[in-house]
């Protein structure tokens, strides 16, 4: 949703030398993309290097394809693909050749990989001393645990947050996808746009090593003071306020199939009202419901009351008529709901629409926050494999057209392959 304002995005003039893989290395350039910055994207281009979002679902159109995959697109949207065999000493070279013309460098590999590579910080720093790099892996670059595999269910049953899901007396529920990645790509952003600003005043560069798996800890609220300070046992309440501060608190039932609204009460004035709405006379004049502490003695009598009401009600309607009241209530929408139903969105332009040379018109997630002055936002799609090699290679390091169709020859570089060929593949 780029806004009026005539100037470009924060970021405009700032170029990232992109490693990253997954969504909470990918994320983080990714919103550094949206604030305006150029993402110069290097990638393998073969499998089994190739990253594999790329060939994971959902597929556009259900065909699979390199440059089909939908995860991909919607965490790459406004990057730069250039296509470099790192295996090779000349693939290495060129990535080297780079960081002069680069504010920041973002990798994501397991510890040891990039300084194998001969691009770890300190040897970053030697080309360009202020350099902003940020290395983000499942448990950080040191520790006991450091060279552990971790994607994004393992590091949030590590980091505390599955045993938190669930109801009471149940196996952990988990989160399903891989939430607490989107957690660390804001951190690992957050990082790089605080080195930035830190470049700024003193001119020096800024390594930042972030854990995946400790991204989860800023997700955990008041649980981590209350076991530090309290020695409490943490142990999952379902939908029900873990620390009694909302009642009623919980999703209740409506009308249609799996259709829920969600409705949380703290304050007196919301509990009058939420008992206007219900028609429950009977419930407001009672003195041991007045106060939190009286409705959470009986609260199961209070959800059944709720969804007395609510079941035989339009979720979105019955939300509506609540919060016009004053009631804290939200629709329990699903994906479907929150692209094609949601007026809130429709209103305040989240997706934004791209025409993907292979995909076709695709709607994409946008920034979620409105910048008066700034043009900022989804720009332009994800690139296709290689799309944007010969470009990069000839206007930045100033090869020659020989040397480029030698390196494609000798497989260390993939280029611009025509529309048809990325279509294909």
């Amino acid at each position: 949703m780029p806004a009026s304002g005539s100037l470009p995005g924060p970021l405009d003039g700032i170029r990232v030398l992109d490693f990253t893989r997954h969504l909470a290395g990918a994320g983080s350039t990714r919103i550094l993309a949206t604030l305006g910055a150029e993402i110069l994207r290097i990638e393998w281009p073969h499998p089994p290097a190739l990253d594999f979002l790329r060939l994971s679902g959902p597929h556009a159109d259900g065909r699979p394809g390199m440059n089909r995959g939908g995860f991909f697109a919607q965490i790459n949207v406004g990057k730069r693909s250039v296509a470099i065999d790192m295996s090779t000493d000349a693939g290495k070279d060129i990535a080297r050749e780079l960081i002069p013309h680069c504010d920041v460098i973002a990798e994501s590999f397991s510890p040891g990989v990039m300084k194998r590579w001969g691009l770890d910080y300190e040897s970053v720093r030697a080309i360009r001393p202020d350099i902003i790099y940020l290395s983000a892996s499942g448990f950080g670059q040191t520790g006991p645990y450091a060279g552990y595999r971790s994607v994004g269910p393992t590091a949030q049953a590590y980091s505390g947050l599955t045993a938190t899901s669930g109801l009471p007396d149940r196996e952990p529920a988990g989160w399903g996808f891989s939430y607490m990645d989107h957690m660390g790509a804001v951190m690992n952003a957050a990082a790089i746009l605080k080195g930035l600003e830190r470049r700024r005043a003193t001119g020096e560069g800024e390594f930042f090593d972030a854990g995946q798996s400790q991204h989860g800890c800023a997700l955990l609220g008041p649980m981590l003071l209350d076991v530090a300070m309290n020695g409490a046992q943490v142990r999952p309440k379902g939908n029900r306020d873990l620390y009694g501060n909302f009642c009623p608190n919980n999703a209740y039932r409506c009308r249609g199939e799996d259709s829920w609204l969600a409705i949380s009460v703290r304050e007196p004035e919301e509990w009058s009202a939420l008992c206007r709405v219900l028609g429950a006379d009977d419930l407001a004049e009672r003195g041991d419901l007045a106060t939190l502490a009286g409705r959470l003695a009986h609260e199961d009598e209070v959800d059944a009351r709720i969804e007395a009401w609510t079941r035989d009600r339009n979720a979105r309607e019955a939300m509506v008529a609540l919060q016009e009241a004053g009631v804290p209530a939200g629709v329990a929408q699903t994906v479907e709901d929150k692209v094609h139903g949601d007026p809130q969105l429709a209103f305040r332009e989240l997706y934004t629409t791209l025409d993907d040379p292979v995909l076709g018109e695709k709607r994409y997630e946008d920034i979620p926050v409105q910048m008066d002055g700034f043009e900022v936002g989804v720009q332009t799609p994800s690139p296709w494999l290689g799309a944007d090699t010969r470009d990069v290679l000839r206007d930045l390091l100033g090869y020659p057209e020989e040397r480029l169709e030698q390196l494609k020859a000798d497989a260390i570089i993939d280029d611009a392959i025509t529309l048809e060929e990325a279509q294909r593949a």
